[in-house]
């Protein structure tokens, strides 16, 4: 380590052109990274709540809506 800084003091200029270097390099790498503006997201599970006041006098006849319209439409991801 003594004679990586002792070097890199007595040669300020291979020390400066590293530094550059590495600058270039890491702008170069950050305008290649492939970006997208919409990427695609999957997700594997739905989690649905919802909070209703007096919902216990219709709970039932909702939740059973909900279930018939809804449940036809998921798919079962495989576990593998």
């Amino acid at each position: 380590m003594r004679r990586l800084l002792h070097a890199a003091v007595h040669h300020p200029v291979a020390t400066n052109l590293l530094m550059l270097v590495l600058i270039i390099a890491g702008v170069g790498s950050v305008l290649s990274l492939n970006r997208e503006a919409l990427p695609h997201l999957s997700f594997d599970i739905i989690q649905i709540s919802v909070e209703w006041d007096d919902a216990h006098e219709v709970a039932v006849p909702v939740l059973a809506t909900v279930a018939t319209t809804i449940l036809p439409r998921l798919t079962v991801a495989n576990a593998d």
